[in-house]
C-alpha cells in the first residue's frame, strides 16, 4: 500500500529510541513531544506500518514512556540503529 507516493508500510518503520523515564523531564516541551510520539503511534497502528521502540538500560533509565503496549527493545549500548540491531515488528 502507498500512501500519496511518499511511504509505504512494506519499506517504513516507526523507530522510537530511548524515551524513558529517568530522561523524559529533561526534554524542552515535553508535553508536546509526547502527543506527538503518541500520533506517529497511532499513524503508524492505522497503516500497518511497523513499529519499534528501544530502550537503554531500563533498570536504571526506567520504562518506555510513549504508552505504546509492546515490548521494547532492550540494550546497554547506544547502537540502536546498527542494521543488525534493528528487528521489525
Amino acid at each position: 500500500m502507498r500512501f500519496h507516493g511518499l511511504l509505504s508500510r512494506e519499506k517504513s518503520v516507526l523507530v522510537i529510541i530511548d524515551v524513558q523515564e529517568k530522561r523524559f523531564p529533561l526534554i524542552h516541551d515535553k508535553e508536546r513531544v509526547l502527543e506527538n510520539l503518541r500520533k506517529l503511534i497511532q499513524f503508524a497502528k492505522i497503516v500497518g506500518m511497523s513499529i519499534i521502540l528501544t530502550e537503554q538500560y531500563p533498570k536504571g533509565l526506567g520504562r518506555t514512556i510513549p504508552g505504546d503496549k509492546r515490548d521494547p527493545s532492550r540494550r546497554l549500548s547506544s547502537a540502536a540503529l546498527a542494521p543488525r540491531n534493528l528487528e521489525m515488528s
